[in-house]
């Protein structure tokens, strides 16, 4: 993390997120058997005491009789991941498939070289075939004698790996791990690198996997990747998705027509936020239905807004009223920076306030709100009030800092004081 906020640093995905893949990672080196006797050996060891990592590897260490300082260097105190790339070479005469894993990240002495175990797992005419490999060093080939030519391939079966992958597979290959794989990682991954692929196998994978897959968050990446499939099959197969039992693949196939059908979509956005009993699905069909109908939402928009709402509806019609930005929404928008609404909404209707052609309305309101109960709220409205203020502006920022006693928004007037270059 190279950024100065405290708040992303420590409830960041640096901290919660990586600090359990990390123990993942372990777990795949050491097995299950190893690695929960060292979270026991861990817990027994340090019950009510304050730890640090330290304290964790020593006894992972102990329970393995092994050294365990470079597991930590690379994935504790080292910076990065590893980005991973698979090359594979078939020879038909040895029957053998020669694999080369090789890193691609900056190396260097604070981003190291990742080494990290793997399975790889290879389909052949009449057998299932699994290789167990430690790579260790920069362009490592290994090779792995089989009994007939390869017919499928994965790289790390199970997806332990915190890092990315990616491979000289074929799409055609990616595309029958996504649709038929049993591991979901595998199909996963498969899935995602067919990302910006166009060819007739991979539109078809789409299709099916939107229409057939088991898992809903499967489905909704296919739905989300089929934004230029206009054809007929996969319109009808989008048109499917609204219907999906999962609220993530409705409102994904939702958002992906109205990019491929503009006009079409309107009666249908209208149609599920009248009847879709999912708020977040709701939402989405309102925000599209507002994009496609210009001001004609208002109405709706407005409706939205209304006390009892959901938040997330609340806010994002606030966004759209601004975007908009016909007369008659300031109002509306100014109503939402009530001190007793939710801090995001009132964050929100300002700076759709700030949108409009008249600013007059969000001039008043930031205004006002310098000297507001909520110092977040506050620090919003200076930086607002600093940016489309003008000279007024700046004679109501300068009276205010003469009397604010709050640090955070005291700094805050001063930056909206300082001249941009």
């Amino acid at each position: 993390y190279e950024g100065d906020d405290p708040i992303v640093l420590f409830f960041g995905g640096h901290v919660y997120p990586k600090g359990a893949q990390v123990a993942h990672q372990l777990r795949r080196l050491l097995g299950d058997s190893l690695f929960w006797a060292g979270m026991q050996r861990f817990l027994t060891d340090n019950a009510f005491k304050p730890v640090t990592t330290a304290d964790y590897a020593v006894a992972f260490e102990k329970v393995a009789n092994r050294d365990l300082d470079w597991f930590f260097n690379q994935w504790a105190y080292g910076v990065g991941y590893p980005r991973v790339k698979v090359a594979r070479r078939w020879d038909a005469g040895a029957r053998t498939l020669a694999v080369t894993v090789d890193e691609t990240q900056a190396i260097d002495s604070t981003h190291p070289f990742f080494r990290f175990p793997a399975t790889i797992r290879i389909v052949t005419r009449d057998s299932v075939v699994r290789h167990e490999i430690m790579v260790t060093r920069p362009g490592e080939t290994f090779s792995i004698p089989l009994p007939g030519e390869p017919r499928t391939f994965r790289f790390d079966e199970g997806g332990w790996l915190l890092g990315t992958v990616t491979t000289d597979q074929t799409p055609a290959e990616l595309a029958e791990l996504a649709r038929h794989d049993l591991d979901f990682a595998a199909r996963n991954r498969a899935l995602r690198a067919l990302q910006g692929v166009d060819d007739s196998v991979a539109v078809a994978a789409r299709r099916f996997i939107l229409l057939s897959e088991s898992d809903a968050a499967l489905r909704a990446v296919a739905a989300r990747q089929m934004a230029k499939d206009r054809s007929p099959a996969g319109m009808d197969a989008l048109r499917s998705a609204l219907r999906d039992p999962a609220s993530d693949v409705r409102s994904t196939a939702l958002l992906t027509l109205s990019h491929l059908d503009s006009t079409g979509t309107i009666a249908l956005a209208r149609s599920m936020y009248d009847s879709d009993p999912n708020d977040i699905v709701r939402t989405t069909a309102l925000v599209v239905y507002a994009q496609r109908a210009g001001g004609q939402a208002i109405p709706l928009l407005t409706d939205a807004t209304s006390p009892g709402r959901p938040t997330t509806m609340r806010t994002n019609a606030a966004y759209q009223l601004g975007r908009i930005g016909e007369p008659g929404v300031a109002d509306v928008l100014t109503r939402l920076t009530d001190p007793s609404e939710p801090r995001n909404l009132r964050t929100e209707a300002l700076d759709a306030l700030a949108q409009l052609k008249d600013s007059a309305a969000a001039v008043r309101v930031a205004a006002r709100s310098l000297a507001d109960y909520d110092p977040l709220f506050a620090v919003h409205a200076a930086g607002v009030l600093g940016r489309i203020g003008g000279a007024p502006g700046r004679a109501t920022l300068q009276a205010a800092l003469r009397k604010e006693p709050r640090v955070t928004v005291k700094a805050a007037i001063n930056q909206a004081l300082t001249p941009r270059k």
